[in-house]
């Protein structure tokens, strides 16, 4: 768990190449990682560490409780007051396996500075 909140708080504070290799190692803990992400991308009030949880999440999109757990956040957060968070958990829906789910992610009324963001993952449903 050391390793984790150690790895977790680095997220942001150097170039891509070091991101990269932090977010490939919470990746390769797996489950912990993960479990311990979604926490603090719930956690309230919202903040810089739900970006960076949001952040890290992105490699875990393939996991349906995570691509799950963005959408519902989607549907509850101010899209336009939280803008950057909602880019990452958009990302992370593009892991949406059910159409159910697909249909409800489409039925978010996105603001426009992230409708093409969205558009993007809702194609990349139709290619798979």
């Amino acid at each position: 768990k050391r390793a984790i909140i150690s790895l977790f708080e680095l997220i942001g504070e150097g170039d891509f190449f070091n991101e990269d290799m932090i977010l490939n190692a919470l990746k390769a803990i797996g489950a912990p990682a993960k479990d311990f992400l979604l926490h603090v991308v719930h956690a309230r009030p919202l903040n810089q560490d739900n970006e960076h949880a949001a952040v890290a999440l992105v490699a875990f999109r393939d996991d349906v409780d995570v691509a799950e757990a963005a959408l519902k956040m989607l549907q509850e957060i101010d899209l336009t007051k939280n803008s950057t968070l909602a880019t990452y958990l958009i990302l992370i829906c593009e892991g949406l396996k059910s159409d159910n789910q697909r249909k409800a992610f489409q039925e978010i009324n996105f603001p426009k500075a992230l409708q093409q963001d969205a558009k993007v993952i809702s194609n990349s449903w139709k290619n798979s």
